[in-house]
């Protein structure tokens, strides 16, 4: 995440990083930008960023971000929060995640609204542009700052992808 948010804060914006104490020796390396929060556990990291966000976009990534994304999920069928949880799908990275997703639907163990409750696209403009159309919450129109921002090649379409850590800020 370093990389996006070196991007977003050479772009103006505010940049908030969270991050566990017991993480701060390992994850953070190089330079760090915007604002730094330490918390005591990954609960309280996880509760943290999701009092700050709009919304949530899951990129490509590995244990963390499912976790991270599922919990998400679940806070918007518990009904915790009505934010936008979008999956950016770089090269069909998610396409089984999806597929094993309906599956669950075909299965009878979600209903429709817990499986519209995730949006997906390969593209961050058209993911964007879905959440302001499937969503009404009054803070989404601060993402389209986003398109605009001219986001690194992890965020487009027909580049070449590096991994990124989800826990720099």
């Amino acid at each position: 995440m370093g990389l996006i948010s070196q991007t977003v804060f050479n772009g103006g914006r505010n940049v908030i990083g969270v991050i566990p104490k017991a993480l701060m020796a390992r994850e953070i390396t190089g330079i760090t930008v915007g604002e730094e929060k330490t918390v005591i556990d990954m609960h309280h990291r996880k509760a943290e960023m999701g009092s700050y966000a709009d919304a949530f976009i899951a990129l490509p990534g590995g244990y963390g971000t499912l976790e991270e994304l599922f919990e998400v999920i679940i806070w918007a069928q518990l009904g915790i929060h009505s934010k936008p949880i979008g999956l950016l799908n770089v090269d069909g990275y998610y396409n089984s995640l999806l597929s094993f997703i309906d599956k669950v639907l075909e299965e009878g163990f979600i209903n429709l609204a817990a499986r519209q409750i995730i949006i997906s696209s390969s593209n961050a403009k058209e993911l964007i542009e879905k959440k302001y159309s499937s969503h009404s919450s009054p803070k989404i129109p601060s993402l389209d700052t986003l398109i605009d921002l001219n986001l690194p090649a992890a965020m487009d379409d027909n580049v070449e992808h590096s991994t990124v850590s989800d826990t720099h800020p």
